[in-house]
């Protein structure tokens, strides 16, 4: 697996910017399950917060088949892979300390996928899932446990985990 930490992520000069113009791009672009899924957009998230030089291995960490068959077996293996691509110190140990730009990993009730990639944008959570971007309320404080799921979606969504970028 790709360890983006070897190189330190630090956010541009004009971060604000390319990350409003990143989230409006995949507000337009359709969901596939291959090419723009979660884990490409928290990729695209973070090339724009920190510069081109990450995409590559950003890309390799989206497209890896070791992520997704992890994910749908344990969140909790799921998320120390990303731990291990991102390096520990990019991991935030209590998740609601998570800023604008900062990468969490959340149950958003998906069957299929329990856990998914999203970025935070403050007051809400921003994933990419089958109805393309979706921002859910950010309500939701996890510690390293999935709760039982939920009949109704309206509460937001449940961090589980979150990485500072940059």
């Amino acid at each position: 697996m790709t360890n983006i930490a070897a190189r330190e992520l630090h956010r541009l000069p004009n971060w604000r910017d390319r990350f409003e113009a990143a989230v409006y791009a995949a507000m337009r672009r359709p969901f596939d399950e291959r090419t723009w899924n979660c884990a490409h957009f928290a990729a695209a998230i973070v090339v724009a917060l920190c510069g081109d030089e990450h995409a590559a291995d950003l890309e390799q960490l989206a497209s890896s088949r070791e992520l997704w068959e992890q994910a749908r077996a344990s969140p909790e293996a799921f998320a120390s892979l990303v731990t291990d691509a991102l390096g520990t110190a990019s991991a935030i140990k209590n998740v609601g300390l998570a800023n604008v730009g900062d990468l969490v990993l959340a149950q958003v009730g998906d069957a299929d996928l329990p856990v998914c990639f999203g970025v935070c944008m403050g007051a809400k959570i921003a994933v990419v899932a089958g109805g393309g971007l979706l921002l859910h309320p950010r309500l939701g404080i996890g510690t390293d446990k999935l709760r039982p799921p939920r009949r109704r979606r309206r509460e937001g969504p449940f961090l589980l985990n979150a990485w500072r970028v940059g």
